[in-house]
């Protein structure tokens, strides 16, 4: 006995619709896989730039010392006299200065760039198939 048409179509149709719910089940799987990768990178990225930023900040103030002492040592060299003492600050200072902006400038092009282009590609990666 042969199946009607109206019953091999609603076949059909109950097998899309499953086929459907399975598909948007999985994405939604990958969705929630996605964003806690994303989640750990972010978090080691972070303690990353945290231990990056503690060994700056540890190093500044060593370099900090021993800049102050060689200023110190160079300033009694030179006589002990003011002049001495503001020439070498100048100095120092401008030193300071240029060491700043070229480690501001390197620290904020590098932050967290592994997890933000991850996101970015995988938000992409969804978007694509669905359109």
């Amino acid at each position: 006995m042969e199946a009607s048409p109206t019953t091999s179509v609603s076949s059909d149709v109950q097998k899309i619709a499953d086929l459907a719910q399975s598909a948007a089940h999985h994405a939604a799987e990958l969705l929630r896989a996605e964003f806690a990768l994303a989640k750990d990178e972010f978090r080691n990225d972070l303690q990353l730039a945290k231990r990056r930023a503690m060994s700056l900040a540890l190093s500044a103030l060593l370099l900090q010392a021993g800049i102050t002492l060689l200023g110190l040592g160079f300033v009694l060299l030179l006589g002990a006299t003011a002049t001495a003492a503001f020439a070498t600050g100048s100095v120092l200072a401008a030193l300071a200065l240029v060491s700043a902006l070229y480690g501001t400038r390197a620290i904020h092009g590098h932050a967290l760039a592994n997890t933000q282009e991850r996101i970015l590609r995988d938000a992409k990666s969804v978007v694509r198939p669905i359109q």
